[in-house]
């Protein structure tokens, strides 16, 4: 028997209720974190509008410098400039190779080392520096904290791994720098990612491994009283604080000038927004058009192996520059910010001599003290062995045991020697091997790349990444 069987009408929906009507369609904003981003745009845009307003016609750089002296800081202001820039370095975005430019300031105590650090975080927006003043050298794994585009800052080297227990002798610094926490501390400045295994117990008894892994980039701060392993020195821009005789009676004078003043004074806002507003929307992609040909120049002098690292730090500072100015800069096709000769002009009066140093191995306040040496010798009678110490501290108008720290350095390099004395006298000072040239990093920079098509495209507006 056949049977037939009826198609079934339709199922008819359910009528919605009218309220169901109004209803907005869903999206990815919607609900407490979407509407949690929609007003932190808003924020990011409206912190976009009051930074180009602030800076379009004036130079960030040279707002930060200014304002020094007023929040009191006395004496030579480059170490502070520095700083600065280092610190805006952590907010761009990096390739495979390409470092922040990490600082370790090495100086006698009471040198101001880590008053020109504090002084940079100031203008810093809140939460963009992770400090740690003294604890354990794992702290920084340890703890929890987004290494995201921060600043990390260790107030003493001794609190890093690898070098607070090390010893003094060669074999026992090389011990302490293969340490695996040590090794995780150099691979988040280099490769911008911490990682670090752990062996741990089961309550059962046995061992597995937990990777402790924690995304970058960030950039080093730290102090010294003393050259640290090679191997952190390789990494970082090794900065040599002021101690002539006017850096240091300028910030004598301010320490009493801030006595007379009724409150502290607060930085400029409109670095605080500027450097805001790049947290908020970093990382920040920034072009050299002229770095190849930088590098060129850079390669016709004899060169160490570690100018390698040296010149992905120069090439940060010179982006960092740049992401500074942005609201003056060009972009490329592809939203790049495009840097100048004269980005590269300000990092040069910077750093120059601290490349000096690198790639001729003597650093700037050793120069000035075998320059001094040179010119007391000059018309010298012909019985007078050398010059003395203390007419070197005279010259350079600074304390005799800065001038005798300052030789002792020269003459181990070779750049000093020590004269024949008669038995019961001090020592004098003659010239030993002659001293490599001063001018490392080329003056300038052709103006032909500031203008380069292939490179820059028309100002766009709106929030840039």
């Amino acid at each position: 028997m056949m049977t037939t069987q009826t198609a079934r009408p339709p199922r008819r929906q359910p009528r919605r209720p009218e309220s169901r009507k109004a209803e907005a369609p869903r999206s990815s904003l919607s609900g407490p974190l979407g509407s949690h981003k929609t007003q932190r745009d808003t924020e990011t845009a409206r912190l976009l509008a009051q930074v180009r307003a602030d800076l379009r016609e004036r130079d960030p750089l040279e707002v930060f410098r200014r304002s020094l002296p007023r929040l009191g800081f006395g004496g030579t202001t480059w170490p502070v400039e520095l700083t600065h820039l280092a610190a805006t370095t952590r907010l761009l975005e990096y390739r495979a190779g390409e470092m922040p430019a990490h600082l370790l300031s090495v100086a006698p105590p009471s040198s101001g080392k880590n008053w020109a650090i504090s002084m940079t975080l100031k203008f810093l927006p809140e939460g963009a520096c992770i400090g740690i003043d003294a604890g354990s050298p794992r702290a920084l794994i340890y703890m929890d904290a987004d290494l995201r585009h921060k600043v990390v800052l260790f107030a003493e080297a001794d609190s890093l791994p690898g070098i607070g227990t090390r010893g003094r002798g060669g074999a026992a610094l090389e011990a302490a720098e293969d340490s695996p926490a040590a090794s995780a501390i150099r691979n988040l400045l280099t490769e911008h990612r911490l990682r670090y295994m752990v062996t741990i117990r089961g309550e059962g008894g046995e061992f597995t491994v937990q990777e402790i892994d924690k995304p970058g980039p960030s950039v080093l701060f730290t102090t010294a009283t003393r050259d640290l392993g090679a191997q952190l020195e390789s990494r970082c821009f090794k900065i040599e604080m002021p101690q002539d005789h006017d850096h240091v009676a300028a910030a004598l004078r301010m320490r009493g000038a801030q006595e007379l003043r009724s409150r502290e004074p607060a930085p400029p806002q409109e670095i605080i927004r500027l450097q805001d507003y790049l947290q908020r929307t970093a990382p920040h992609r920034v072009v050299v058009p002229y770095a190849l040909w930088l590098a060129g120049e850079l390669a016709k002098s004899p060169i160490p192996a570690r100018m390698l690292r040296d010149f992905e730090r120069l090439k940060s500072l010179v982006k960092a520059v740049a992401l500074l100015r942005f609201t003056q800069r060009k972009r490329t096709a592809h939203g790049a910010i495009v840097a100048t000769p004269e980005d590269y002009a300000a990092v040069r009066v910077l750093v120059n001599d601290i490349y000096s140093a690198l790639m001729t191995d003597t650093s700037r306040t050793v120069r000035e003290t075998v320059n001094a040496v040179a010119a007391l010798s000059t018309g010298l009678r012909a019985e007078v062995q050398g010059v003395d110490v203390s007419d070197v501290a005279k010259h350079l108008g600074i304390a005799s045991s800065t001038a005798t720290a300052r030789v002792r350095k020269a003459v181990r390099e070779g750049w000093l020697v020590r004269a024949e004395t008669q038995q019961g006298k001090s020592a004098r000072l003659k010239l030993g091997r002659p001293m490599p040239p001063v001018e490392v990093l080329p003056a300038k920079v052709p103006s032909g790349f500031s203008t380069s098509r292939r490179y820059t495209t028309r100002r766009k507006r709106g929030v840039h990444r």
